[in-house]
């Protein structure tokens, strides 16, 4: 919510022609990461070589799911990471009315 107002007030700061530009620059931004989002993303320990998960696999987090098993709680640089996340996809749907599917989603990613 704090970001979304100040995106809305540089909003109003912008000409129409200038609102245009920064949000074909943020679409070019955007899109560039796409040929290299396998590189951008980290590679985890878990992740196998095949993209097949096993109906095994699937039925094993299921179960510590329901079985009352709780996540681990955030460490202070995941708190603040989310929180960067939250305050730059609030400025930019305050600014271009844009930010869950196309910021919120690839950076929680």
């Amino acid at each position: 919510m704090v970001g979304a107002r100040v995106g809305i007030k540089a909003a109003s700061k912008l000409s129409g022609g200038g609102l245009r530009k920064a949000l074909g620059v943020l679409m070019i931004a955007v899109g560039a990461t796409l040929p290299v989002k396998d590189q951008l993303l980290p590679k985890h320990e878990h992740e196998k070589d095949s993209a097949i998960i096993s109906t095994e696999t699937s039925l094993d987090v299921n179960v510590n799911v329901n079985s009352g098993s709780h996540p681990r709680p955030l460490t202070p640089a995941e708190i603040g990471k989310f929180g960067t996340i939250g305050l730059f996809s609030g400025f930019l749907s305050g600014m271009f009315g844009v930010g869950g599917g196309s910021i919120v989603v690839p950076a929680l990613l």
